[in-house]
């Protein structure tokens, strides 16, 4: 498929064949009206599309992972966390979704590495950092609720740098 900016400078090159056009052919390939690609800055950013979905895969797979695995430790712990909140006898069932959300999160950052290395697609790793999103989000309202302030500025600079992947992952 030719990208937009050669056939719409083709056409006015070959059609209307004055000196109008030429100035308009270079106007399109500077702006690239139309096309697919991005400033230059974000054509040299797949390393650090790599990088951050690579930190979210790794985060998310372990996190997720050892709630399933250690799950009744994690079910005392959190019992015992949510102890005073309205949170406690909730805590299997809300454990089991926040698990679920952090295995979709980090299978989706860890397909978004692979596509990003062999196809250069950042498709999955926007996705995966979308969710990453949402599991810090869910993570930071629990944190919230049960008063751990400490626990809750941790999860802020995971946040951060999630948001500035999905900036990064938008392009």
């Amino acid at each position: 498929m030719t990208p937009f900016f050669l056939s719409t400078g083709y056409y006015l090159v070959t059609s209307l064949n004055n000196l109008t056009s030429l100035y308009m052919l270079n106007y399109l390939l500077i702006l690239d009206i139309g096309g697919n690609s991005a400033p230059a800055f974000f054509q040299e950013t797949i390393i650090i599309q790599i990088l951050v979905a690579s930190f979210l895969g790794i985060l998310f797979m372990e996190s997720g992972t050892d709630k399933i695995f250690d799950w009744k430790g994690n079910i005392e712990f959190l019992k015992g966390h949510f102890d005073e909140t309205g949170f406690r006898e909730l805590v299997p069932f809300l454990l089991g979704v926040v698990a679920l959300v952090e295995l979709a999160a980090g299978l989706l950052s860890s397909l978004g590495v692979i596509q990003l290395i062999f196809y250069a697609d950042n498709t999955y790793a926007f996705y995966g950092a979308a969710v990453s999103a949402l599991a810090l989000i869910m993570l930071f309202f629990g944190q919230r609720i049960a008063k751990d302030y400490k626990g809750a500025a941790t999860l802020a600079t995971y946040f951060l740098l999630t948001l500035v992947g999905m900036f990064l992952l938008n392009y």
